[in-house]
């Protein structure tokens, strides 16, 4: 976390169990995640280390049965004081969330719902998540230029539907999408799959929320676009104060945006630090995180 600035979101001990076919297993084993105000964090690790399903985790999203058991998220950001596990370890008694099979469904049924309760007041201007698959989760039915305005008067209510439909279309043809007045006008399946994809990437952005998640955000995308998209989130930073965590398996893009990154390995934090950690000349990263770094990075 940057030294002297508050921490706008506190991960404690976070363990999430999903149930498969071979049983119930624990995929986030007691992870904690400290991010800070205006402090981009990349988060990196091979595939199925628990990135996405820690981002899922804080936001409450984990379908699969018994989902997280426990742990601690604590929210602090633009006077938002909020613990959003409160009530978790009534649900679940440490003693059961310590065998995750253990936990009836019925009982984590009423504990997802709690959880989402708690997130609900936040989603959006405070905290927001760029996943995958965010683009299919626009309407069908309503023009993406629509969607994005109505994100712009979200994050700032004084401004008016023409002024704030004048700014969905500038934030798109800032993502590089041509003819962007035609675009807004669109519905998602009128649009390829990497114009859909920038433009949820434009209605998340439009927020300004306080911290934003985001998953594997420039992926598919030319690197004319991706420079563009990084630049996006550099300027939200700044301009509004937003905190990043920027999952990606592209170390060498994450070297442009993050202050520092958090290493994931079989659902744990293997190792964190910023970048001088893994690459600087005197290197103290842990040898797993040095050499997934160092062979995904090319060395640098």
């Amino acid at each position: 976390m940057l030294a002297g600035m508050a921490p706008v979101l506190t991960v404690r001990g976070l363990v999430t169990a999903v149930r498969g076919p071979a049983g119930v297993r624990t995929l986030l084993g007691g992870v904690d995640l400290d991010v800070a105000e205006g402090e981009t964090v990349g988060l990196v690790g091979e595939s199925g280390c628990g990135k996405t399903l820690l981002c899922l985790s804080v936001f409450a999203g984990v379908r699969p049965f018994p989902g997280v058991v426990a742990g601690e998220v604590r929210l602090g950001a633009r006077g938002a004081e909020a613990d959003l596990t409160a009530g978790l370890a009534a649900s679940i008694p440490p003693a059961i969330a310590a065998d995750p099979a253990r936990v009836p469904d019925r009982v984590a049924a009423r504990w997802k719902a709690r959880h989402a309760r708690n997130v609900a007041p936040f989603r959006g201007t405070v905290m927001a998540y760029l996943h995958q698959n965010s683009p299919q989760a626009l309407d069908p039915l309503e023009p993406v230029g629509h969607a994005v305005a109505r994100s712009i008067r979200r994050a700032a209510p004084s401004v008016g539907r023409r002024d704030a439909a004048r700014r969905a279309v500038e934030l798109l043809e800032r993502l590089a999408l041509r003819d962007p007045a035609r675009v807004a006008r669109c519905r998602p399946h009128e649009l390829s799959v990497g114009m859909a994809k920038r433009v949820a990437t434009a209605q998340a952005l439009a927020l300004r929320p306080a911290i934003l998640f985001v998953d594997e955000p420039t992926t598919g995308l030319d690197l004319v676009v991706q420079g563009e998209v990084l630049e996006l989130f550099r300027e939200v930073r700044r301009d509004a104060g937003t905190s990043v965590v920027f999952v990606s398996h592209e170390i060498d893009l994450l070297s442009h945006v993050a202050d520092r990154v958090v290493v994931l390995r079989d659902g744990g934090v293997e190792d964190s630090g910023a970048w001088g950690r893994y690459f600087g000349p005197e290197p103290a990263a842990s040898g797993y995180a040095s050499t997934l770094l160092g062979t995904a990075s090319g060395g640098r």
